[in-house]
């Protein structure tokens, strides 16, 4: 089932198509994708200084768009967010 999940996602299919061809939950076939692509990724010192990098060149735009959902600034938004990453990685 994974290579034909993969193949239906690479050949342009929704999940929720995906999930209609092969009677699962949208959310389910999501779900079981997602997973797949995160062990494809290999990660190593170099790729942790390319994320370190992207993530630094990009964050103000990223936490900005929720900061302004929420009506508070954007740096406040990211703090917050890393506190809750720590507080829920620490109950893993």
């Amino acid at each position: 089932m994974d290579n034909e999940l993969i193949g239906l996602k690479v050949n342009g299919n929704s999940l929720t198509k995906i999930g209609e061809l092969l009677s699962l939950p949208r959310t389910t076939c999501a779900s079981h994708y997602y997973k797949l692509m995160q062990k494809r990724v290999e990660w190593d010192e170099n790729m942790d200084k390319k994320l370190e990098m992207a993530y630094q060149k990009h964050r103000d735009w990223v936490w900005e768009a929720v900061a302004g959902e929420l009506g508070v600034p954007w740096r406040a938004v990211e703090d917050r967010a890393w506190d809750l990453g720590k507080k829920r990685f620490v109950k893993r």
